[in-house]
């Protein structure tokens, strides 16, 4: 057994700290990230001078985010909007930066585990709250200006998604909850949370999400002879999630109400959820075209759009700043190039995960199911609370799934034997 000395265990604090903070607070999620980035860069510039090896960040998702990050700053001189605009822009990807400093600040399998929990906690605390809420208990924490009246701290789209991500990691992680019960616990909050989704919650993003995630797992537990079923495995859901879900079939119903309203008044009625992305998607699809290659540059979406928009009485009175899809988002920044290094760091990150051990493995692919889908109709990276919230808890998957069970290989390999 190797021991870590006490200011190595007191490096992981911030890393700890957000993780508890992505479901309760934006302005501690600011503090503790920074506290993280910082402590980060110290550690690595130690571990550097010290010689110190670590192999952890010598995996292909690292050298992905590099590489993407790299192309986002290189896009900043030809960007087709001011230099400041453009750096601020590639600051909010810098989130991306989270996944090795969870690297380089979580050392053991045990302190991604207590990074995971600490995260699990707080949003059982969320998930609970909700459902107070739900019941009619009036709860003096809960901020004024919701939504919806189930949101506790954020807003419905995500508390949502957050919720989803909270279930995939409890059901596929259960049997690393500590305690005799807690394999039972696991399950139990998994549940919880799945009908918060469908029954407490509106959040469509969220629900859709979930879905995937549960046609995933299902896939996992048919048997080879079974899994041509998952190609009707999603329509059988979804006719389920329908029919016994209020919250499901009422958000169905307002997407098809939605875009039929769009489709009716050619394009005017820009004051709907589906109605603005459809809108946004469209003139997305234009945008790629005129620079299908390198793009516009980073932070470039909205100033086109504006342009594309500039002598249409229908656009929408308010400020726009992405397309609510970070597939898109990308394509009209970067181009095909960006669109496809950003999708070669989702498939590493699929594929690295086959390292690990099973049910790190699956926890990791169905987080990151959730993230892709939730990209679809959200800019999920972008986004200031859901794209820490990814990032943050991709980072701990991926340092949790760097050691083996045992946890006989830590990063420094000069740690002190027992």
């Amino acid at each position: 057994m190797r021991i870590m000395p006490f200011h190595w265990r007191l490096s992981s604090a911030p890393l700890y700290s957000l993780a508890m903070a992505l479901p309760v607070s934006m302005a501690l999620i600011s503090i503790f990230k920074l506290l993280a980035f910082t402590t980060g860069l110290v550690v690595l510039c130690q571990g550097i001078l010290q010689k110190r090896s670590y192999f952890s960040l010598r995996i292909i998702p690292v050298y992905c985010i590099l590489a993407l990050l790299g192309f986002m700053a290189l896009s900043v001189p030809f960007s087709s909007v001011d230099t400041s605009t453009a750096l601020l822009a590639l600051a909010k990807y810098g989130k991306l930066l989270l996944i090795p400093i969870a690297l380089i600040l979580l050392r053991s399998r045990q302190q991604a585990l207590y990074a995971l929990l600490g995260y699990i906690v707080f949003q059982t605390f969320v998930v609970l709250s909700s459902w107070l809420l739900f019941f009619g208990v009036k709860l003096p924490y809960i901020p004024a200006g919701r939504n919806h009246f189930t949101v506790v701290f954020s807003s419905s789209l995500d508390q949502s998604i957050l919720t989803a991500g909270f279930v995939v990691l409890c059901w596929h992680l259960a049997k690393e909850f500590p305690g005799r019960y807690g394999r039972h616990v696991a399950y139990f909050l998994a549940a919880l949370g799945t009908l918060n989704i469908f029954f407490a919650l509106y959040g469509r993003s969220g629900q859709v999400c979930l879905l995937a995630a549960i046609c995933l797992t299902a896939y996992w537990a048919m048997s080879k002879k079974t899994r041509l079923a998952v190609l009707i495995l999603p329509f059988v859901i979804l006719y389920a999630a329908s029919s016994i879900s209020p919250q499901f079939n009422k958000g169905i119903s307002d997407i098809k109400n939605e875009v039929l309203a769009y489709q009716k008044t050619s394009g005017k009625t820009l004051n709907t959820s589906s109605g603005l992305r459809i809108e946004f998607w469209g003139k997305s699809l234009l945008l790629m075209t005129e620079k299908p290659v390198l793009g516009h540059g980073i932070g470039s979406w909205k100033h086109e759009y504006d342009r594309l928009q500039h002598n249409n009485p229908n656009r929408p009175d308010f400020s726009v700043g992405n397309p609510h899809q970070e597939f898109l988002l990308l394509s009209v920044q970067l181009g095909a190039l960006g669109l496809a290094l950003y999708i070669a760091w989702l498939i590493s990150i699929a594929w690295h995960a086959k390292k690990f051990d099973i049910s790190v493995q699956r926890a990791t692919q169905c987080f990151l199911i959730v993230f892709v889908v939730a990209s679809m109709f959200n800019s999920a990276l972008y986004d200031g609370l859901v794209g820490d919230y990814f990032c943050c808890i991709l980072g701990i998957l991926l340092a949790f799934g760097a050691y083996p069970p045992d946890d006989t290989h830590p990063v420094d390999k000069s740690l002190p034997k027992a």
